[in-house]
């Protein structure tokens, strides 16, 4: 029997390895907690908000200056490969921009109250898995992913939300 690993699995698997097997070996899952509905309609309006610009061949004003390169364009949305023992490794990054050189560098979007001074021990393990699932789909990668974090500002609501955003650079390994 094969079985799949996404980052979130392998997160389990550092947080509580029992918890990790009673998941895949029992098919036991650790009770969902609830979820605010904010980040997935936030991630669903970053995602439509970009894919305006990807049809133009650019980068959105927001992270222009930021990230080199232009959003890749025909990329798969699940990115799956099976290891010779069985094991599927797979994930579903944000978003890829298309570097100078044509390799492909993951994006992953993160919404917040503020942005941390470094990235999450959760979110490296996701760009690596991403960078690696790349490198074995024979993608020309590079060392790095981008993270980029949207968090709300004090401001005047009757104005509108004001979101700040950072972008930062995570190397990945593998």
């Amino acid at each position: 029997m094969g079985y799949k690993l996404s980052s979130s699995k392998l997160n389990l698997l550092q947080d509580c390895p029992r918890c990790f097997w009673l998941a895949m070996i029992k098919n036991f899952k650790r009770p969902a907690s609830p979820m605010s509905s904010v980040p997935i309609k936030m991630d669903s309006i970053i995602k439509n908000y970009f894919n305006k610009y990807r049809e133009l061949g650019q980068l959105p004003p927001i992270i222009q200056g930021m990230i080199p390169g232009k959003l890749a364009i025909n990329m798969p949305k699940t990115l799956t490969y099976e290891e010779s023992n069985g094991i599927t490794a797979w994930g579903r990054p944000d978003d890829y921009v298309q570097m100078e050189d044509d390799s492909i560098v993951v994006i992953d979007h993160k919404t917040g109250s503020k942005a941390p001074t470094a990235a999450h021990s959760s979110y490296q393990l996701q760009m690596n898995m991403y960078s690696y699932l790349l490198n074995k789909l024979k993608y020309k990668t590079k060392n790095k992913a981008y993270l980029i974090y949207y968090c709300p500002v004090d401001s005047n609501l009757h104005d509108g939300m004001v979101i700040k955003l950072q972008c930062s650079r995570s190397n990945y390994k593998f």
